[in-house]
């Protein structure tokens, strides 16, 4: 049996409230919590509304995001997102997400 408290186990309730599941949230969630990589691990925010999913499962497991880094093992555009994660998270545009996941630079994206 999981202690409630442990990262495990709140993982696992965030996964149970399919509120805010996206293939990239589940991605972030087996990844960070268990060292699981999804089948299709290449499963990045492909939009806003992942992005925010993703940042619902930080929100509710905040020990996740001292990890979120180890996000960008995975694949060069988890790598640009988790490097520009703060940015985005305060920006919140699709298009400024959009240019970082392509590796683009714009008038507020560096990568």
């Amino acid at each position: 049996m999981l202690d409630k408290k442990s990262v495990e186990y709140r993982t696992l309730h965030f996964l149970a409230d399919e509120d805010y599941l996206c293939t990239s949230s589940v991605c972030m969630a087996y990844y960070l919590a268990f060292g699981l990589k999804l089948k299709r691990a290449n499963n990045y925010p492909y939009g806003i509304g992942d992005f925010e999913y993703c940042e619902e499962l930080l929100i509710a497991v905040p020990e996740l995001r001292e990890r979120l880094y180890k996000m960008g093992d995975l694949s060069a555009p988890w790598k640009r997102i988790v490097d520009n994660w703060d940015s985005i998270n305060k920006i919140h545009t699709y298009d400024y997400l959009e240019k970082i996941r392509n590796g683009e630079t714009g008038l507020f994206c560096v990568v």
